[in-house]
């Protein structure tokens, strides 16, 4: 399965949201407490409605969702576009249809000559599994209202190409596919009623292929409620294949005669396709019970990777090679290799103490002892090792590991599965090829209008490339974590500033401020467009000549539309004026001139005159950064320099604590 667009309103940190998902990899970046875990838990949520109607038992944690409606408000709404594009859903899929026709008792029919093994033949013979476009993709909306009973509804809309031609089932009432647009009749009808007026049962033949079955047909063609579920196992009658074959694929008992909705089948499609992960790791378990092994473990705050290793080394082949590549990738990240040893549970009988062990040498020890950097890389393997077609949401997955390991990790994640990094680590960011531009997903926060997300638009083959060259620099991608940028024009910039504002009460890294050289006037461009892009805060500080109109900050940020107040005369520019503009576009400067073609403009010049002999005595010292600081170690901070301070944290909108 893949999810391709993700909606919220008025849940948690979002007061709306439309996000539209790509296969493969999505990196959400972020400042802290803007929303980035809150995606996930959209995805939690839809998974848990439906599973309570399905009939599992997790009201406790829906219970904690009851409360988490954006700002006291009494409801919220999430709807997850899916696509079931896997084999092994299109053939569940389909074998439920079987099933639910075949084993329909149609009053009409109760006399007829055709017996319910050959209905089922019939449809397996000729359905198109992939005409099942109504459950094979759609749109499953969670609803919850506090004032309402149930408070938690979750139905499944499908849309086709003609708006007329739209349907919605209810995944809490009864399993009803009725039009989403315009009346229907009053009389409902099983699928097998359905299917018998659509496709004549003289077309039935046993002997023969017959044509084939569009199940589509079915709800174009009529204007009727449609139930979908199978009927109650006759006890007096043989079971059907079809009925039988879902029983299996839905890992039930088949001599349980339990009736199968699209609610349950809908269910097993998220909880095989959806794997989620807390940002909070547990310590490994040890002791499981025989249950737990033989059933696959919830991995979502990995506590129970130990239990699901063991079950996958001991299971059929196909689970033992799945072993064998978890081993493999974990080898691959870390350099070492790891096995499982399980034995009897002296303390409660009837468990199994399960250790995974890794090796040095002729000796092996717990990987609990070999800190959590390594506990981190096997849950990794175990999670990003699996079947094909899931959608994987890690969250903060690099906490525990080192920058190499990550970069492998991102390097690593499989094409085959969607996955949605959330994290805070720019060593997570991919920046090796230009389609990495558009996986990079940035959420801001408003407090009015609540969460936002931002992502890159579409850049023709040289603006790619030069995002590619600013992204490259890993200072630059840890701005995507960042309350704010400033921007220097240099590196004595950096060192003096940044020495000055950090002696301050609130200074920049307690403010998640971020202050990056951008290496000469002619880049700010490139670093303001990024930023831009994604909605991070910047200011700018320039000596005097980039201030001069026509200068090449005066045409990049033209170019980009950011220039908004009125601009002052440029035929005899005077600087005082021109220096007020850049200030009110959010470009700073300590320059009293403008400084053309000679040093006069530059921030050496102005720190010069604050202290000419402390200059004198540090003129040695090639290192720029080095130089600033060593100024401004020994040079207390100018009032100019608090103020200006002061009036970027206010162009960031940083709130003073």
């Amino acid at each position: 399965m893949k999810i391709t667009r993700i909606n919220a309103s008025r849940f948690m940190s979002f007061s709306t949201l439309d996000l539209s998902l790509d296969a493969g990899t999505t990196v959400v970046t972020g400042p802290n407490a803007v929303g980035k875990s809150n995606l996930g838990r959209i995805v939690d949520v839809a998974r848990l409605v439906v599973a309570s109607h399905a009939g599992s038992a997790v009201q406790d944690r829906l219970d904690l969702y009851a409360r988490a409606p954006r700002h006291g408000a009494r409801s919220f709404r999430l709807t997850l576009d899916i696509e079931m594009d896997q084999p092994w859903e299109q053939e569940l899929v389909a074998t439920f249809i079987c099933a639910a026709y075949a084993s329909g008792r149609d009053v009409r029919m109760a006399h007829g000559r055709v017996q319910p093994v050959w209905r089922d033949q019939d449809a397996r013979r000729r359905l198109v599994p992939e005409s099942a476009h109504l459950l094979l993709r759609g749109s499953l909306t969670v609803d919850y209202d506090e004032g309402s009973q149930p408070r938690w509804r979750a139905r499944w809309h499908h849309s086709a190409e003609d708006p007329e031609s739209a349907w919605n089932i209810d995944l809490f009432g009864g399993n009803t596919v009725s039009r989403a647009t315009g009346e229907t009749a009053g009389n409902k009808l099983n699928l097998q009623g359905a299917w018998i007026r659509v496709f004549p049962d003289d077309e039935i033949n046993p002997g023969a292929t017959g044509p084939k079955l569009d199940f589509m047909k079915i709800f174009t063609s009529l204007n009727h409620p449609i139930n979908l579920q199978t009927s109650p196992h006759d006890t007096q009658a043989p079971i059907l294949n079809s009925v039988r074959d879902l029983h299996t694929l839905l890992g039930w008992d088949i001599n349980e005669p339990r009736q199968v909705s699209f609610t349950q089948v809908l269910n097993a499609v998220l909880q095989r396709g959806i794997v989620l992960t807390d940002n909070r790791r547990l310590p490994l378990d040890r002791s499981f019970s025989l249950l737990s092994v033989g059933r696959q473990a919830d991995l979502q705050d990995g506590s129970q990777v130990p239990a699901e290793l063991y079950r996958i080394k001991n299971g059929p082949l196909l689970l033992r090679q799945r072993y064998q590549r978890i081993q493999d990738r974990f080898k691959e990240l870390v350099g070492t290799g790891f096995d499982v040893q399980a034995t009897p549970d002296p303390e409660q009988p009837g468990n199994l103490l399960i250790d995974v062990t890794v090796s040095e040498g002729d000796y092996e020890y717990p990987i609990a002892f070999s800190g959590a950097g390594r506990q981190e890389a096997l849950f990794l393997s175990t999670i990003l090792v699996g079947d094909p077609g899931r959608v994987i949401v890690l969250d903060e997955p690099g906490v525990h590991i080192e920058p190499t390991l990550q970069r492998r990790i991102a390097q690593t994640t499989p094409d085959e599965t969607q996955c949605l990094i959330i994290t805070h680590s720019a060593d997570l960011v991919p920046v090796s090829a230009p389609n990495d531009l558009s996986r990079i997903l940035r959420l801001s926060l408003s407090l009015k209008s609540g969460s936002s997300a931002h992502r890159v638009r579409q850049l023709d083959p040289r603006e790619q490339a030069r995002w590619l060259q600013v992204l490259g620099l890993r200072d630059t991608r840890a701005l995507l974590f960042c309350a704010g940028a400033v921007l220097c024009e240099g590196a004595t910039e950096i060192g003096s500033l940044g020495t000055w504002w950090e002696g301050s009460r609130h200074s920049p890294s307690s403010a998640n401020i971020a202050l990056i050289d951008v290496g000469g006037h002619t880049a700010f461009g490139r670093y303001i467009q990024f930023l831009e892009a994604f909605k991070i805060p910047w200011a700018a500080i320039a000596d005097g000549p980039a201030l001069h109109p026509g200068s090449v900050l005066h045409t990049q940020l033209k170019g980009q539309s950011l220039l908004t107040a009125t601009e002052p005369d440029s035929a005899t520019p005077d600087f005082g004026e021109w220096k007020g503009f850049w200030r009110s576009n959010g470009v700073f400067s300590v320059a009293d001139t403008f400084g053309i073609g000679s040093h006069d403009g530059e921030f050496e010049a102005y720190i010069e005159q604050l202290n000419p002999q402390l200059m004198q005595q540090l003129k040695a010292e090639r290192s720029k950064p080095r130089l600033g600081a060593a100024f401004a170690n020994q040079h207390p901070i100018p009032d100019e320099i608090s103020s200006l301070y002061n009036d970027i944290r206010d162009r960031l909108m940083i709130p003073t604590p």
